[in-house]
């Protein structure tokens, strides 16, 4: 049963995580292309910045949202009033705090280092607007409702780009012009999704429940430290590459980042986002032993597409750089690998991490992340003023790693389940053979670098598929159960 859910929803949040990670990739090409390098490291430290205000405000409700939304919902999959109108008004309200507060640090000079190019009033927008619409993709996730999660996260991605490239080329408003676009298109899409989860419910100020809130926050708040050292580890490089290097070196690395991590996280985010749901719903309604089948099952299908993702993106890093990036920043190709397996070790992570979410120890989670976020932040305080921009990537990958080793060892102690050791073995190996086969056959295409691109995915996708086959990994069986209608149904 388990396995069957997380297929299911697997099938439908491909959509909805692929294209708009297509889109970001895209949008690299493009801005890097009407932006000066300094002004797309600007633009990069905007969005990193806002995302840095979500997670001190915000982060605590989404994994309490996920967390508790089974137990508030009904079997047509809908939340109950009282629920979805506390997680709606504390959304609104934390949300508006943090808007206020990011317009006045801009406004008073507290924030600088963006250089005049955005005003307060954008910056707050941008923060309000985000969190009402990532809250609402978070509750239509905790309702499995991923058909409409894919639409709304494709329209966030391409009328984005779409509203912030005209606004920027019409206008010329440049970099605040793209921030416009983004603004433009969460607040359309924040109010299609708040219409879309209040569908038949009365939302009203009075429902807000005092007892869900404080549920809420005493499963969440305990995320808030981890949050934002967790945006330490995967963001804060480009501050301190910023302050140490140079707008430029953060153009350079932010766009090879944004390539090999939007390839990445591709795979590993509509796994993450399938298996969550589904992990938490089988462990409050089967219990431990359908829990553990699941967590065995589900780490399989990550590591089985995962690998080869990862091998795959290093050894084609040369040619996707040619393919998406302008010359003054191809340079910044040789941090793709290691961008590419931090991936690969957060999305592992999250896997064991599911059994401290189970037993509700959110601190021990938390624990980790900072301790893994404060290593990061000091290795790029030390070596990036030396290394330049490639020496965040290292640590970057060292960093997740740690984590990783922290979640395997704490998680144990309230959840333990059989790791698919042979589905690994098979994947490492078979992307071997993938990566033998890619860099014999590359050298001998006399083409331009996208044809090769195409080339190098099918080849390396049916050489990888093959071998799976052959290993016994991958059976007839199994193709049947995936291909079955049933089975998506």
């Amino acid at each position: 049963m388990g396995g069957s859910g997380f297929l299911t929803d697997l099938g439908k949040y491909i959509p909805g995580r692929a294209i708009p990670a297509i889109t970001r990739i895209v949008a690299v090409g493009i801005l890097s292309r009407i932006l000066p390098i300094g002004g797309y490291g600007l633009y990069s430290l905007i969005l990193i910045t806002s995302s840095a205000v979500s997670s001190l405000f915000l982060a605590w409700i989404h994994p309490s949202v996920i967390r508790y939304s089974p137990i508030h919902m009904n079997n047509i999959h809908k939340l109950d009033s009282s629920f979805l109108n506390t997680v709606l008004i504390l959304t609104c309200c934390v949300g508006t705090v943090a808007g206020l507060l990011s317009w006045i640090a801009i406004q008073s000079g507290a924030i600088d280092q963006f250089g005049g190019a955005l005003h307060g009033v954008t910056f707050g927008g941008l923060v309000l607007s985000e969190a009402i619409l990532g809250v609402g993709l978070t509750i239509l996730r905790s309702r499995r409702k991923a058909g409409v999660f894919s639409v709304l996260s494709i329209w966030q991605a391409c009328a984005g780009l779409g509203f912030g490239v005209l606004f920027a080329a019409s206008a010329g408003l440049q970099v605040e012009g793209l921030v416009l676009g983004v603004i433009l298109a969460n607040v359309v899409g924040g109010a299609v999704c708040v219409r879309y989860v209040s569908t038949g419910t009365r939302l009203s100020l009075g429902r807000f429940d005092t007892g869900i809130a404080i549920g809420l926050l005493k499963y969440g708040l305990p995320l808030v430290p981890a949050a934002f050292l967790g945006w330490l580890l995967n963001f804060s490089d480009r501050w301190v590459i910023a302050w140490s290097r140079g707008a430029k070196e953060v153009g350079i690395y932010s766009a090879s980042y944004a390539v090999a991590n939007g390839a990445i996280q591709m795979v590993v985010g509509i796994l993450s986002l399938a298996a969550g749901p589904v992990a938490i719903a089988i462990w409050e309604k089967h219990g431990l032993q359908a829990a553990q089948r699941a967590a065995t099952q589900i780490t399989r299908c990550f590591l089985l597409i995962c690998i080869p993702a990862v091998i795959g993106l290093a050894t084609l890093a040369n040619i996707i750089g040619g393919t998406m990036l302008p010359p003054e920043y191809r340079e910044g190709v040789i941090i793709m690998p290691w961008v590419a397996l931090a991936g690969l070790l957060h999305g592992l992570q999250l896997q064991f991490q599911i059994g401290i979410l189970y037993a509700k120890r959110t601190y021990a989670a938390a624990i980790g992340v900072a301790l893994a976020g404060i290593a990061n932040v000091a290795g790029n305080l030390v070596l990036i003023p030396r290394f330049g921009y490639r020496a965040a990537a290292w640590t970057t990958a060292v960093s997740y790693l740690a984590l990783l080793a922290y979640m395997v060892i704490v998680a144990r102690r309230w959840f333990t389940w059989r790791f698919p050791v042979a589905s690994a073995a098979r994947a490492i190996v078979s992307s071997s053979v993938m990566m033998g086969v890619l860099l014999w056959s590359q050298p001998a295409l006399s083409v331009t670098p996208l044809p090769r691109l195409l080339i190098g995915t099918i080849t390396g996708m049916l050489s990888y598929g093959l071998c799976l086959v052959l290993f016994g990994e991958v059976t007839r069986t199994d193709l049947r159960a995936v291909l079955s209608r049933e089975r998506w149904r």
